[in-house]
């Protein structure tokens, strides 16, 4: 929705600008595939990230329940 509103902005931005429909359509399209860009690379680096952060956790529970393991072995 957003991405949406801003691309009905830039367009009409672009158009009193430019005065130019087709000028308008080309930057328009153009832009709207740079955003959609942008979006998938934030998207995959929150994803790699919040990956990181889990794996992360989870090994540090493993050393902990070895560590409790090894106690208990004494």
């Amino acid at each position: 929705m957003v991405m949406f509103v801003v691309m009905i902005f830039f367009s009409a931005f672009t158009y009193v600008v430019t005065g130019s429909l087709s000028d308008t359509i080309f930057k328009t399209v153009i832009v709207g595939v740079l955003l959609q860009m942008v979006y998938f690379v934030a998207i995959a680096v929150l994803v790699a990230r919040e990956t990181r952060h889990r794996r992360q956790q989870k090994g540090d529970m493993r050393r902990s329940w070895d560590k409790i393991n090894k106690n208990d072995a004494v």
